[in-house]
């Protein structure tokens, strides 16, 4: 497992969202946090966390992710969307040889490719109408 110190603002910057998303941090018990900083190359020789548990948090944490994004664009707040693009670009400057890629970093790309840009383009457009 990664130390919490050790999570890059790109993650430190989308758990903190996650938590917001689902309505505060007491909503993500410890063994969720934990899963999220942990390396996705290693969840199977863990033996304490199963690519089905993987699956279960992104689920949730989708969920949430978009609840915050969503919370924070109201009345199409630009700055706060830029806060996200900026955030997004964290996660480009990585070395892409990362091996140790966590499953915050995974989860976070299956949030963002479907759903995130969709949402920030709603918001940055000039014509973009967020409907929320």
């Amino acid at each position: 497992m990664t130390d919490s110190s050790d999570l890059s603002a790109f993650e430190e910057f989308y758990i903190s969202k996650i938590e917001r998303g689902l309505g505060g941090s007491e909503y993500l018990t410890s063994e969720e946090k934990e899963l999220l900083s942990y390396p996705t190359k290693n969840l199977s020789e863990s033996g304490k966390f199963t690519f089905a548990d993987e699956e279960e948090l992104t689920s949730k944490c989708i969920d949430a992710l978009t609840a915050a994004y969503m919370e924070d664009t109201k009345r199409k707040n630009k700055k706060q969307a830029r806060e996200w693009a900026s955030s997004q670009k964290l996660y480009g400057e990585r070395d892409p040889r990362n091996e140790n890629e966590l499953v915050i970093s995974k989860l976070v790309l299956k949030w963002w490719y479907p759903l995130g840009r969709s949402l920030e383009r709603k918001v940055l457009t000039l014509f973009g109408k967020p409907k929320w």
